[in-house]
């Protein structure tokens, strides 16, 4: 392609490139020190049915290793989770295109477990030029050339449909799970990744032959189900805190949810489960939930009322920190600090924190490690982990293990706890029945989990609270979380009745028949139960709101199935490309239209381009302030600025950003080039020819040459000129975006 070899001929002799970095090379389950140590693991090796020789033999016929891939490591693991004994194999390529391939085998029946595979031809294809439907039937082929007959067995995962169009970034993602006699099975799926061109860029194998599924005997009817769903599900109000990740709202809101079965930790709560046979409704846990609680809570609030204290006026250097730790927790003398830092709290609205790292001076105990975080300012404790802690004493040999705590006492160890750590909230926070956690071979609790609720205007807020580990043996805390935003609540009053959000809830929340594997403790189980409920799995997340009734996207805010098709650009020369971006949500669909003739922002050519580069949400640094005197934190666009900024697409050489200002065809030129970072080679002088006829009112030469001569942009008349000062409209920008998503692949493809 001559555009191709242009960009290829003229950058990498422009010596911009460095050297290629490679892909890093991940395994596909991680050691857990708190379980196994590495002389067990040694031992466990030599005990292996499988043997290295063996396993890697077994990888290599369940994958085909394309031609250019190096092994790079072969290991023994042990996934406490599971319970397997596995072996770990990963190749990757380190030339261009990269890749990496990740495969692991049980060490004891030598079942390939997993498969995991990436490959980077490219960047992702955008403009799309396939659809899902069409991704879905390459993704088919695909599983039957590895498992012929596979998908006999297997069924779509219908969610993702709705899940590739609201995360749209250049690829679809395909996903089978495993029907057991025509009952779905979540656990054992396949994950097919799939661009734009067509290609498979990734592919995900989890899949375990040894569970045992539960019979069929005794199950009640859907439709039976269907009426103890209706009958029997109790929605409460709460309060929500959604921590966009493009937006800086300190606004909670008001949703109706299930009331739920264990505590309120749980952000975004999921449709209840009931036991296909019993009708039981039950827990995360498998077990009936409807149980006697095991001890009496108390119906207050930790304390009656806070502990006032004087509102800081400068934060606390490292020793102060330090000491608001030590003053609350008891760190051994024998440990050192490791490392200190202060940084970010991310997601809790630029709150800054010291975090202390101390490890065991002596080397003794499974890991002993140590660390706490406190509020830089307050000093109040926010995060606490003590590694020593963890699970047991003698991690050798449990069966040495002794509770010598019982939940009511646990209790009141995390209460008192609270009082004092959080002693400023202690009068919203309320406790929840302590959770046993157990490991997956002893059935004794080795630890409780304590959680407070918080709760404003009498209504619990969703995900905020403390959480506190005890040890069931010593009854020392293990772990310690404070989740807390500063938040505004508001009033309760505008609400639709309880009764119409069941029948909202009622009718947009399905009933499915599926396997659902009981936990094991703090392992993953090994049996099913039969029930009705709701696949969840790569469901958008979604709550309903109390305000105005609607069903609204967790991430976003905004309302799911609303503004999903623009009836202004039928006919539009621009129609094609003007689709693109809002199927790639590059462009907003709002009350059915995008506006293709109004003219672009600033603002809006921002956000647009930062979502064309892939980063559709973006993250906020909550401590940083707008570098400009006319953008607000609050502002819809200042994420996207944010991130520019960050990416050197924005210069902060004055003092106003001037959002509102139409952007023109000079400036997103610019913008363009400083995207795919190549603002230094546009600077060079003549090394870019302009061959406008009004050349010399271009700034930019440089920019503009370069864009242009990839195709990007070309002449605004028929006269030739560029006219670099005209405004831009949604629909120009629309087709410069398109040209510039098509060809910024195949410049990664010769630079990277």
């Amino acid at each position: 392609m001559k555009k191709k070899k242009w960009v290829s001929s003229l950058v990498v002799a422009s010596v911009l490139l460095g050297s290629a970095n490679s892909i890093n090379v991940h395994a596909a389950t991680e050691k857990n020190g708190q379980a196994i140590s590495s002389a067990s693991l040694t031992n466990l090796e030599k005990e292996a049915t499988i043997t290295q020789e063996k396993a890697l033999e077994l990888a290599k016929k369940a994958v085909k290793i394309p031609s250019g891939y190096q092994q790079q490591e072969i290991r023994f693991d042990y996934n406490y989770y599971t319970g397997q004994q596995l072996w770990m194999i990963s190749w990757s390529k380190q030339s261009r295109p990269y890749g990496s391939i990740n495969v692991s085998v049980d060490a004891e029946t030598g079942e390939i477990i997993s498969i995991d595979m990436y490959n980077n031809d490219n960047a992702p294809a955008t403009p799309l030029k396939i659809s899902y439907e069409k991704a879905v039937e390459s993704a088919k082929k695909y599983i039957e050339s590895l498992y012929p007959g596979k998908l006999k067995e297997m069924q779509i995962d219908s969610n993702m449909k709705e899940y590739n169009k609201t995360y749209q970034n250049g690829t679809y993602m395909v996903r089978f799970y495993q029907l057991v006699n025509g009952i779905p099975f979540y656990e054992n799926n396949i994950s097919v990744q799939v661009d734009g061109n067509e290609k498979i860029r990734g592919f995900n194998y989890l899949w375990n032959n040894s569970f045992k599924f539960a019979n069929t005997e005794g199950i009640m009817t859907e439709e039976k189900a269907r009426q103890l769903f209706t009958s029997n599900i109790g929605l409460e109000l709460y309060y929500q805190y959604a921590s966009y990740s493009n937006s800086f709202s300190k606004q909670a809101q008001l949703v109706y949810a299930p009331k739920q079965v264990a505590n309120n930790s749980y952000i975004n709560i999921v449709p209840p489960l009931y036991d296909a046979k019993t009708g039981d409704l039950l827990g995360v846990d498998g077990k009936p939930a409807n149980q006697e609680p095991s001890i009496t809570l108390p119906t207050g609030p930790v304390l009656d009322k806070p502990v006032e204290q004087p509102t800081p006026t400068k934060e606390l250097t490292k020793n102060e920190a330090l000491k608001a730790v030590t003053d609350k927790l008891s760190i051994p003398e024998h440990y050192v600090v490791e490392n200190v830092n202060y940084q970010d709290d991310y997601g809790s609205n630029g709150r800054k924190v010291w975090v202390f790292n101390w490890r065991n001076g002596d080397g003794s105990g499974p890991s002993a490690y140590i660390m706490a975080m406190v509020d830089a300012k307050t000093g109040e404790l926010v995060r606490y982990y003590n590694d020593n802690n963890r699970y047991y004493s003698n991690q050798e040999n449990s069966s040495d293990f002794e509770v010598k705590v019982d939940m009511k006492q646990a209790l009141q160890i995390a209460t008192d706890f609270v009082k004092g750590s959080a002693a400023t909230k202690g009068d919203r926070l309320y406790a929840t029945m302590p959770q046993e956690i157990k490991d997956g071979k002893w059935k004794k609790a080795r630890t409780y989990t304590i959680y407070f609720s918080r709760k404003e205007n009498g209504l619990t807020v969703l995900g905020q609270g403390v959480s506190v580990n005890i040890s069931a043996e010593t009854g020392a805390i293990t772990s310690y979380s404070l989740d807390w935003n500063n938040l505004t609540f508001p009033s309760k009053d505008q609400v639709i009745s309880a009764e119409k959000a069941k029948e909202l809830y009622v009718k947009n929340t399905p009933t499915t028949f599926y396997h659902f594997l009981i936990p094991n403790g703090d392992q993953r189980g090994t049996e099913t139960t039969l029930v009705y409920g709701k696949n969840s799995n790569f469901e958008i997340p979604k709550y309903l709101d109390a305000i105005d009734g609607k069903w609204k996207n967790f991430e976003t805010g905004k309302e799911i199935g609303s503004d999903t098709v623009a009836t202004d650009i039928k006919g539009h020369k621009a129609e094609k490309q003007l689709q693109s971006m809002i199927d790639l949500n590059i462009f907003d669909v709002v009350k059915g239209k995008v506006q293709p003739d109004k003219v672009v922002t600033k603002a809006e050519a921002i956000t647009f381009i930062v979502r064309a580069l892939g980063e559709r949400s973006v993250w906020i640094n909550p401590s940083l302030n707008p570098p400009f005197t006319d953008v607000k934190k609050e502002d819809e666009f200042y994420p996207y600025l944010q991130r520019a900024i960050e990416r050197n697409i924005i210069k902060v050489d004055s003092q106003n950003f001037k959002p509102t200002k139409s952007i023109t065809r000079e400036e997103i030129a610019v913008l363009l080039v400083r995207s795919l970072g190549y603002e230094k080679l546009a600077s060079y002088p003549g090394l870019f020819s302009v061959k406008y006829k009004d050349q010399a009112k271009i700034k930019e030469k440089g920019s503009v040459g370069l864009i242009s001569g990839l195709g990007i942009f070309s002449s605004a008349d028929k006269n030739g000129n560029f006219l670099p000062a005209k405004t831009m409209t949604r629909a120009d920008l629309a087709i410069v975006l398109s040209k510039f998503l098509e060809i910024q692949p195949e410049i990664r493809s010769e630079t990277y």
